[in-house]
């Protein structure tokens, strides 16, 4: 029938809708953190915090300097704001930081 087809495709049509929201990877969300980062740290000191994994809600971020540590704090409502924007059913709940004094952008 006519209505049964129609629900079908409605039914096809969320379950399609579905899988686009969960292929977002942590991955992508690595990358949109470390450019978050750009966004919010001074030039000089960009170099000194990385974004290194996103797992199950928990960011992990390697940096250099307990000071650094202390400045993106500043920005943790910002990110976790902004987040929820741009990965609607995703969120930050928490954020750990490493402290990696040799941290070098090009060995991670």
């Amino acid at each position: 029938s006519m209505a049964l087809s129609s629900l079908k495709s409605l039914v096809r049509r969320s379950i399609q809708n579905k899988k686009i929201g969960t292929i977002v990877t942590s991955s992508q969300i690595v990358v949109w953190a470390n450019e978050f980062l750009t966004d919010v740290m001074p030039h000089k000191i960009r170099c000194d915090a990385n974004v290194i994994s996103y797992r199950d809600g928990v960011l992990k971020i390697a940096t250099k300097t307990g000071a650094t540590n202390h400045f993106l704090r500043g920005f943790e409502d910002e990110m976790k704001n902004s987040m929820r924007e741009k990965f609607h059913d995703l969120s930050i709940k928490q954020i750990f930081y490493l402290i990696k004094h040799n941290l070098d952008d090009h060995a991670l």
